[in-house]
C-alpha cells in the first residue's frame, strides 16, 4: 500500500472516529430513557424508534463523511494549482508586479526583480522606480499599452482585484525591444516615391531665352542627381522636366528636419543665371504596401504641391494626409491655357450628365467668389439645365455687386436664380451637380450640407489647397493658383465653350470686379491670362467704371478703418499689425480686407495683417506684395488661402491672445526661411 493511500485511509479513520462518537450518544441516551421508562422493560414500538433513530444518525454521519472528505479533496487540488500558478509566475520569462493602488510592489517574480537591478522589490514603490505612475499607466493603458523601463521598451497587460477594500494590480510585461528595433529597421529599409517636377520649364522656354533656362535646367539636373547620390537613391528623368526618384524611407526624418533644403539649394544655385528662377515641385510618398501604391501616391501629393502653388514638397508617410515644406518662393504664371480648355470640356460633360446644377462660393462672400459663381451658373444654364446660385443675399458684398444686375431683371432671371442654404436642400435631387467657386473646402462654403447631401461635386478655385481639405476626392478639381483670381479661371472656361455663353454686360461687370478685386485694380498677380480674362468680359459689355463703382467707400467704412488703426505695430520690420474690436452692424470681413490692403501701400511693408473682434470670433485678413507667403503664415491659425492673400478665424479668443498666436507663426515662418 503505498504512503498516499495509507495517509488517505488514516485520514478517512480520523474522520469516522470524529463522526461516530456525537452520533451514536443520541441513541444511546435514548434507548436508557426508554430502559427507564418501561422499568427496563421497553415495548417494542419503542424499540423501533430507537434503532430507526440510530439507522438515520449512521446515514446522516455518512453523508457528511463524504462532503468532508469532497471538500478536502478541493480544497487540496487548489493547493497544488495555486502552487504550480506561483510556481509559473516566479519562473516565467516575462517580468510580472503585483502593485497595490498606491504603487507599492506586494510581489514581484525573478524576471520584475532583473527589470532594475535593484534585489527583492518587495515593499518598493514602484512610481519612484519607474518615470510613469501606475496611476497614469492604468489610466492610459487602451491608448498607450507600452512603457520603458531601464531602455526597454514592454507591452503590458493587467488584472485589477480588491483584497479587504485595498486596490491591487497584476502587470505582465512584454518584452518588445527586439521586435521594435526590427520593425523599425524593416520600416527604414522600404523604399520611398518621389516624383519631382521643374515648375514651367515648358513655359519658360517656349517664351525666349531657351538657352539660359536650358542652362538653368541643366543645373537643376546636377543638383538633382548629386541630393540623390548622397541619399543613395536611384533617379530618372522620365521627362525633360520631370524625374522619379526612389530611395529608403530612413531618410524621411532627416529630410523633414532639413525642410527638404534641396529646394533653397536649387534656387539659389540658379538664381544668378536667368530672370526668373526655376522651381521644384515634388510629391513624395512613403504610403502604400507597394512599390507600384507609393508612386501613385507620390503623383497624388505632387498635385497636391501644385495645387498649392508649387514650389514645395508635399509629403505622405501614412493615412493621416500631407506635410508640406517649402512654398515659400512665388512661381511664375503658367501662360498656357490648354488646362483651362481641358477642365472646360470636363465641367461641360458633368453639366450634360446632371439632372440641375446648384452653385456656391465661400461663405461671407467677395466679389470674386460672386462673380465666379454668376458665370459658373450662366455655363450651366447654357447647356439647358435649372440652376441656382446659393448665397447669403443680406451679405453687403452680394447687395452692392449685384444691384444693377437684379435691377435689370425683366424676365425674373436672378430672382429665381439666387437662394439661400434651405431652399438649396430642397432643390438637391439624386443627380445635381454641385459647384464650389472660389473655395475647396467644404467647411467654408455657403452650405457644407448641401455638399454633403450631393453625390457629384467640381471645385474651381484660385486659392492653395488648404492642407487636407475634408471632402472626398470631388468628380472636378480645378486648383490653380497662379490664376489672379476665380474670375479669371472662369472667364477663360466660358471663352473655351464650344457653345457661344450669352454673358449679359452686367454680369460680366460682377465678373470684373472680382478680377479687379483680387489684383488690386490690376496691379498684383496680374499675368497675360488676366489681360486675356478681361478682354473677355470687355467684350462681353463689362466696363472698368462701373465695376469700379462696387469699390467706392461710405463714410462708415472709413470710421471702421480708422477705430482698427489706433493700435498699429510693426512687427520684425516688415510687417504690419493691426488690431481692434467691431460693433455688431460692421461686415468684419469686408473691413479688414480693405484696410489690409491699404496697408500694403506704404513703403517698406512686406505684409499685412488686421485682425477684428466681432461677437466671440477674431478675424484676421493678410495681405503681401509677393515676397511673403502669407498662406503659410495664416495656416498656423488654421487659416489659408493663397501666396498674397489669405484669412483666418479664431473662436473664443482674446484680441491679445490671437496677436500672441500671429507673431509666433511669423517668427516660425522666418525661422525657416533663414
Amino acid at each position: 500500500m503505498s504512503k498516499n493511500r495509507k495517509n488517505n485511509n488514516g485520514n478517512i479513520l480520523g474522520i469516522i472516529l470524529d463522526i461516530i462518537p456525537p452520533l451514536a450518544t443520541g441513541p444511546l441516551v435514548l434507548f436508557v430513557v426508554i430502559l427507564v421508562a418501561g422499568n427496563f422493560k421497553p415495548s417494542l414500538t419503542m424499540l423501533l424508534l430507537a434503532f430507526l433513530y440510530l439507522a438515520v444518525s449512521i446515514v446522516y454521519g455518512f453523508v457528511i463523511l463524504c462532503r468532508r472528505k469532497s471538500r478536502k479533496d478541493r480544497s487540496e487540488k487548489q493547493n497544488i494549482v495555486y502552487k504550480a500558478m506561483g510556481d509559473t509566475l516566479i519562473d516565467i520569462s516575462q517580468p510580472v508586479f503585483m502593485i497595490s493602488g498606491d504603487g507599492v510592489i506586494a510581489w514581484a517574480n525573478k524576471e520584475a526583480n532583473k527589470v532594475f537591478s535593484s534585489g527583492d522589490l518587495y515593499g518598493k514603490n514602484f512610481d519612484e522606480l519607474s518615470s510613469q505612475t501606475i496611476a497614469s499607466i492604468i489610466a492610459n493603458l487602451k491608448e498607450t499599452p507600452e512603457m520603458e523601463l531601464n531602455g526597454r521598451k514592454y507591452e503590458m497587460t493587467h488584472t485589477e482585484f480588491t483584497y479587504r477594500g485595498e486596490t491591487y494590480y497584476v502587470l505582465l510585461l512584454n518584452d518588445v525591444t527586439r521586435i521594435k528595433l526590427w520593425r523599425r529597421r524593416y520600416e527604414n529599409s522600404r523604399m520611398c516615391v518621389a516624383v519631382i517636377l521643374i515648375d514651367n520649364l515648358a513655359e519658360l522656354t517656349s517664351q525666349g531665352g531657351k538657352g539660359d533656362y536650358r542652362d538653368a535646367a541643366n543645373i537643376i539636373d546636377r543638383l538633382l542627381k548629386e541630393w540623390a547620390e548622397s541619399l543613395g537613391a536611384m533617379i530618372k528623368e522620365i521627362a525633360s522636366d520631370r524625374y522619379i526618384m526612389i530611395f529608403r524611407q530612413e531618410h524621411i526624418k532627416p529630410l523633414e528636419s532639413t525642410g527638404f533644403e534641396i529646394l533653397e539649394k536649387i534656387d539659389s544655385v540658379q538664381r544668378d543665371v536667368v530672370p526668373i528662377p526655376l522651381t521644384v515641385s515634388m510629391g513624395v510618398s512613403a504610403f502604400g504596401d507597394s512599390i507600384v501604391e507609393r508612386e501613385k501616391e507620390a503623383v497624388i501629393a505632387l498635385d497636391n504641391a501644385l495645387q498649392r502653388g508649387g514650389a514645395q514638397v508635399a509629403l505622405r508617410v501614412d493615412k493621416d494626409g500631407y506635410s508640406f515644406y517649402g512654398g515659400r518662393r512665388k512661381t511664375s504664371q503658367k501662360r498656357t491655357s490648354v488646362r483651362s480648355r481641358l477642365e472646360a470640356a470636363r465641367l461641360i460633360t458633368l453639366i450634360e450628365a446632371s439632372e440641375n446644377v446648384i452653385v456656391m462660393g465661400h461663405a461671407n462672400p467677395d466679389y470674386d467668389a460672386i462673380g465666379a459663381c454668376i458665370g459658373l451658373a450662366r455655363l450651366a444654364a447654357t447647356y439647358g439645365k435649372p440652376v441656382h446660385v446659393v448665397t447669403n443675399k443680406h451679405c453687403e458684398n452680394f447687395r452692392i455687386c449685384t444691384e444693377r444686375l437684379l435691377t435689370s431683371d425683366d424676365d425674373g432671371y436672378y430672382s429665381d436664380l439666387f437662394i439661400d442654404g434651405e431652399k438649396g436642400l430642397d432643390a438637391v435631387r439624386a443627380d445635381t451637380l454641385v459647384i464650389l467657386a472660389d473655395v475647396n473646402s467644404v467647411d467654408r462654403c455657403e452650405s457644407p450640407q448641401i455638399v454633403n447631401n450631393c453625390s457629384r461635386l467640381a471645385i474651381i478655385d484660385h486659392h492653395r489647397r488648404a492642407g487636407n481639405v475634408s471632402m472626398d476626392s470631388p468628380d472636378l478639381n480645378y486648383l490653380d493658383p497662379s490664376a489672379s483670381s476665380t474670375c479669371e479661371i472662369v472667364s477663360e472656361m466660358l471663352d473655351f465653350s464650344p457653345t457661344r455663353v450669352g454673358l449679359s454686360a452686367e454680369e460680366a461687370n460682377v465678373m470684373m470686379s472680382g478680377i479687379m478685386l483680387d489684383t488690386q485694380n490690376f496691379i498684383k498677380s496680374v499675368g497675360t491670362r488676366t489681360f486675356s480674362a478681361a478682354l473677355y468680359l470687355r467684350n462681353a459689355g463689362a466696363s472698368n467704371e462701373v465695376a469700379n463703382t462696387f469699390f467706392y467707400e461710405s463714410m462708415e467704412d472709413y470710421t471702421v478703418q480708422t477705430k482698427l488703426t489706433e493700435k498699429i505695430k510693426i512687427y520684425r520690420g516688415k510687417y504690419v499689425i493691426a488690431a481692434g474690436t467691431l460693433g455688431d452692424d460692421v461686415n468684419p470681413r469686408v473691413a479688414i480686407s480693405k484696410l489690409a490692403n491699404k496697408l500694403l501701400s506704404f513703403k517698406g511693408v512686406g505684409a499685412t495683417f488686421v485682425a477684428a473682434l466681432h461677437g466671440n470670433m477674431i478675424y484676421v485678413s493678410a495681405r503681401s506684395n509677393g515676397k511673403i507667403n502669407v498662406q503659410l503664415i495664416l495656416e498656423g491659425l488654421g487659416g489659408g488661402g493663397h501666396f498674397e492673400a489669405a484669412a483666418a478665424q479664431l473662436e473664443n479668443e482674446t484680441l491679445k491672445s490671437a496677436m500672441t498666436k500671429l507673431q509666433a507663426a511669423i517668427d516660425e515662418y522666418e525661422e525657416k526661411r533663414t
